[in-house]
């Protein structure tokens, strides 16, 4: 991770991205009231419990970034948006970001509430 981090310019727009998805994470958990990280708070292994953490966030944002650039441009409707101002796209991004979040991580929450794991606060 540190080598993507040298040029300046990277380090910016790094830290840029990890702060939106943070922040719109923190929104989605505020939105569904904690059930969209709910599931770090089960007995769980920490390598497990990391393994889905990182598949919520980088799963949520691969599909934001691929989406919108390889399927939704199809769609006449956000063609013509999309070649009318290119900030759509980005608005288009971000809104399947936050809700890729809440998705995926309602989805961990509830397989892992079914599974019988126990709840870590009980």
């Amino acid at each position: 991770m540190h080598i993507l981090f040298i040029n300046p310019a990277t380090k910016f727009w790094g830290t840029m991205v990890i702060l939106v998805i943070i922040t719109l994470g923190y929104f989605a958990n505020k939105l569904t009231r904690g059930n969209t990280i709910d599931y770090i708070n089960y007995e769980m292994g920490s390598k497990l419990k990391n393994t889905l953490i990182n598949i919520h966030g980088l799963g949520s944002l691969i599909i934001a970034l691929i989406l919108p650039n390889n399927f939704v441009n199809e769609i006449d409707f956000f063609k013509q948006l999309y070649d009318e101002n290119e900030l759509w796209i980005a608005g288009t991004m971000l809104t399947l970001l936050f809700i890729m979040l809440v998705m995926i991580g309602t989805t961990f929450t509830f397989f892992v509430r079914r599974s019988g794991l126990k709840r870590l606060d009980d």
